[in-house]
């Protein structure tokens, strides 16, 4: 009988002990099932996780509509951040090369304006999203060709980690 009840003891402290990840503290918006916990007690975002929250919707020449297919991207990043309101995302808003540099800082705005636009009605709240446009600065490919222009033409959108 009292081997059973030592047993009992060394159970239920392996358990408590076991369960010691629930208790460890991560930033305000961050969620278990976001990380992996390290051996050091540590931790790092999961691949999901991080890959949830940089996307890059790409757009037409002098256009800032949303392209059929990236729709669904956004769906689902507008579905996250509606079920987890302490999140909020950079919409950060490109061009390419061509045209001056006020017209492009405003094309940039404009193509932030309609991601956000749409992930407001996907659920998200305005004051989860954070808008900026670069206009042409910050290149992802420097060249001049059609290609590289068709890759700057873009908006990205990256998780703000809050602590």
């Amino acid at each position: 009988m009292r081997t059973k009840q030592l047993v009992f003891i060394v159970i239920g402290i392996s358990m408590l002990l076991g369960c010691s990840n629930t208790d460890r503290q991560l930033p305000k918006g961050v969620f278990h099932k976001d990380v992996v916990w390290l051996p050091d007690g540590g931790y790092e975002y999961s691949e999901a996780f991080a890959q949830g929250f940089h996307e890059v919707v790409h757009f037409d020449l002098d256009g800032y509509q949303i392209a059929q297919g990236d729709d669904v991207v956004l769906q689902s990043i507008g579905q996250r951040l509606k079920q987890s309101p302490q999140l909020k995302v950079y919409i950060d808003g490109y061009t390419c090369e061509l045209g001056g540099v006020a017209y492009n800082v405003a094309l940039g705005y404009k193509r932030a304006k309609e991601v956000a636009r749409y992930l407001i009605a996907q659920g998200a709240q305005p004051s989860q999203l954070i808008l900026l446009s670069y206009g042409k600065e910050k290149p992802v490919d420097s060249g001049h060709s059609e290609q590289a222009r068709q890759k700057n033409r873009r908006v990205e959108v990256n998780l703000v980690l809050l602590s």
